[in-house]
């Protein structure tokens, strides 16, 4: 029995470039269509928490205006 790893395997399981961007992108979406202050403050906190974790900081800046 042999298994194999392919390609889209490794991308799951890792943090890619495109999986992070995704992330946060999705972080800021979310906080964009927050209609409460308490969800607005959640979601600002979740978005610079991936930034600041996965060292992205020319997101932040890109988002942040």
């Amino acid at each position: 029995m042999y298994i194999m790893i392919t390609l889209n395997d490794i991308e799951r399981i890792t943090n890619t470039k495109v999986k992070v961007e995704r992330l946060i992108n999705y972080a800021v979406l979310v906080c964009k269509m927050s209609k409460t202050d308490w969800a607005k403050d959640f979601w600002f906190g979740v978005f610079k928490k991936l930034c600041k974790k996965y060292n992205r900081s020319d997101l932040y800046n890109k988002h942040l205006h």
